[in-house]
Protein backbone atom coordinates (compact mmCIF):
# COMPACT_ATOMS: atom_id res chain seq x y z
CA UNK A 1 0.00 0.00 0.00
CA UNK A 2 1.34 3.63 -0.96
CA UNK A 3 0.97 6.73 1.15
CA UNK A 4 -0.62 8.43 -1.18
CA UNK A 5 -3.63 5.70 -0.80
CA UNK A 6 -4.06 6.78 2.95
CA UNK A 7 -2.93 10.41 3.21
CA UNK A 8 -5.04 13.35 4.05
CA UNK A 9 -4.59 15.76 0.40
CA UNK A 10 -5.40 18.88 2.31
CA UNK A 11 -4.18 18.66 5.52
CA UNK A 12 -4.91 21.35 8.46
CA UNK A 13 -2.04 24.19 8.75
CA UNK A 14 -1.60 27.02 10.68
CA UNK A 15 1.19 29.90 9.89
CA UNK A 16 4.02 30.10 12.14
CA UNK A 17 2.42 33.70 14.09
CA UNK A 18 -0.94 32.30 14.63
CA UNK A 19 -2.00 32.23 18.21
CA UNK A 20 -1.83 28.79 19.96
CA UNK A 21 -5.18 29.55 21.04
CA UNK A 22 -6.42 28.92 17.37
CA UNK A 23 -4.36 25.84 17.26
CA UNK A 24 -6.32 24.24 20.11
CA UNK A 25 -9.68 25.38 18.15
CA UNK A 26 -8.32 23.43 15.13
CA UNK A 27 -7.27 20.34 16.93
CA UNK A 28 -10.09 20.13 18.93
CA UNK A 29 -12.92 20.94 16.08
CA UNK A 30 -10.78 18.23 13.88
CA UNK A 31 -10.31 15.58 16.14
CA UNK A 32 -6.40 16.09 15.16
CA UNK A 33 -3.11 15.37 17.70
CA UNK A 34 -0.66 17.81 15.31
CA UNK A 35 -1.25 20.08 12.58
CA UNK A 36 1.19 21.18 9.77
CA UNK A 37 2.91 24.93 9.75
CA UNK A 38 3.09 26.32 6.89
CA UNK A 39 4.45 30.05 5.12
CA UNK A 40 2.63 31.89 2.96
CA UNK A 41 3.59 30.06 -0.25
CA UNK A 42 2.18 26.79 1.72
CA UNK A 43 5.61 25.58 1.98
CA UNK A 44 5.72 23.32 5.29
CA UNK A 45 7.93 25.10 8.19
CA UNK A 46 7.04 22.19 10.79
CA UNK A 47 4.70 20.78 13.06
CA UNK A 48 3.07 21.47 16.15
CA UNK A 49 1.32 18.78 18.16
CA UNK A 50 -0.36 17.81 21.41
CA UNK A 51 2.91 17.20 23.28
CA UNK A 52 4.35 20.60 22.28
CA UNK A 53 1.79 22.30 23.82
CA UNK A 54 1.55 20.44 26.63
CA UNK A 55 5.08 19.95 27.47
CA UNK A 56 7.05 22.43 26.00
CA UNK A 57 5.34 25.72 27.75
CA UNK A 58 3.10 24.27 30.57
CA UNK A 59 5.12 22.09 32.71
CA UNK A 60 2.58 19.65 33.91
CA UNK A 61 3.22 18.26 36.91
CA UNK A 62 1.79 15.42 39.18
CA UNK A 63 -0.84 17.21 41.41
CA UNK A 64 -0.55 17.21 45.44
CA UNK A 65 -3.39 15.69 46.92
CA UNK A 66 -4.62 14.97 50.65
CA UNK A 67 -6.29 11.86 51.77
CA UNK A 68 -9.19 12.96 54.28
CA UNK A 69 -12.04 10.39 54.95
CA UNK A 70 -10.90 8.33 52.32
CA UNK A 71 -11.30 10.96 49.90
CA UNK A 72 -8.48 12.55 47.70
CA UNK A 73 -8.78 15.81 47.90
CA UNK A 74 -6.19 18.48 45.68
CA UNK A 75 -4.83 21.51 47.62
CA UNK A 76 -2.07 22.79 45.53
CA UNK A 77 -1.12 24.09 42.45
CA UNK A 78 -3.74 24.57 40.48
CA UNK A 79 -3.58 27.97 40.55
CA UNK A 80 0.27 28.02 39.21
CA UNK A 81 -1.03 25.49 36.44
CA UNK A 82 -4.34 28.04 35.51
CA UNK A 83 -0.98 30.72 34.83
CA UNK A 84 1.18 28.61 32.88
CA UNK A 85 -1.99 27.79 30.57
CA UNK A 86 -2.97 31.42 30.12
CA UNK A 87 0.65 31.69 29.62
CA UNK A 88 0.44 29.19 26.90
CA UNK A 89 -2.64 30.25 25.00
CA UNK A 90 -1.21 33.60 25.04
CA UNK A 91 2.02 32.29 23.44
CA UNK A 92 2.31 32.02 19.48
CA UNK A 93 3.16 28.39 16.89
CA UNK A 94 6.72 29.62 16.21
CA UNK A 95 7.79 29.58 19.94
CA UNK A 96 6.45 25.56 20.31
CA UNK A 97 6.89 24.06 17.01
CA UNK A 98 9.21 21.41 16.10
CA UNK A 99 10.90 22.33 12.73
CA UNK A 100 13.03 19.30 12.46
CA UNK A 101 10.50 17.45 10.66
CA UNK A 102 10.82 13.92 8.51
CA UNK A 103 8.76 14.21 5.34
CA UNK A 104 7.79 11.19 2.53
CA UNK A 105 6.63 11.30 -0.90
CA UNK A 106 2.76 10.00 -2.00
CA UNK A 107 4.70 6.82 -3.80
CA UNK A 108 6.42 5.24 -0.66
CA UNK A 109 5.51 2.64 0.98
CA UNK A 110 3.46 2.85 3.95
CA UNK A 111 5.24 -0.25 5.61
CA UNK A 112 8.72 1.76 5.10
CA UNK A 113 7.35 4.70 6.41
CA UNK A 114 5.66 3.10 9.46
CA UNK A 115 9.69 2.01 10.23
CA UNK A 116 10.67 5.19 9.97
CA UNK A 117 7.74 6.40 12.64
CA UNK A 118 8.70 3.90 14.93
CA UNK A 119 12.29 4.42 14.98
CA UNK A 120 11.87 8.37 15.98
Amino acid sequence: MKIQEVMNKYPVTVGKDAPISDVADLLVKYNLTAVSVVDDDNKLLGIISEGDLLYKKVRPHVPHYVNVLGASIYYNGIGEYNAQFKKLLASHVHELMTDEVITTTPDKDVEEIVSVMLDQ
